[in-house]
């Protein structure tokens, strides 16, 4: 029987091209994105249930799902906080609740970083987050440590 891993944001670039690689790994891929076609892979990280049942028969949790550019999130920040935070929170929720206790990896950015002197940006620098973007990734790596 294949290990089967969720991929939230699977209709993304990055997700889908995860998607890809995961199912090329040997993994049973299973999605979960606002933007998908196929009912089984359509969902909404800030809905807890359906996450929580997503999660359940996974051994891992790709969490890529989120309001992903600065523009986005300051036209919508309701939305990019809650899309960000409280999802990112469902999914470590449902990860700690489920019985496979499955691995998670959250993806953040380098908007948690500000305004910065010198690029590449080493990942010890201090957080300065300038947008709301920024503060909702920097708010989601709190959670991340902290789960």
């Amino acid at each position: 029987m294949l290990k089967q891993v969720l991929v939230t944001g699977s209709c993304g670039l990055i997700g889908s091209a995860m998607r890809r690689a995961l199912g090329a790994a040997g993994f049973a891929v299973r999605g979960f994105d606002v933007a998908a076609s196929r009912p089984g892979d359509r969902g909404d990280v800030r809905d807890r249930k359906p996450v929580r049942e997503a999660v359940a028969p996974c051994v891992g949790v790709l969490h890529l799902a989120a309001v992903s550019r600065v523009l986005w999130g300051e036209r919508r920040p309701e939305e990019c906080w809650t899309t960000n935070v409280e999802g990112t929170r469902n999914v470590l929720e449902a990860a700690a609740a489920s019985r496979h206790r499955p691995w998670v990896v959250v993806a953040s950015s380098r908007e948690v970083y500000g305004q910065v002197d010198t690029q590449p940006v080493a990942e010890d620098a201090p957080r300065r987050p300038v947008n709301v973007y920024g503060r909702s990734k920097a708010a989601a790596e709190d959670l991340t440590r902290a789960a």
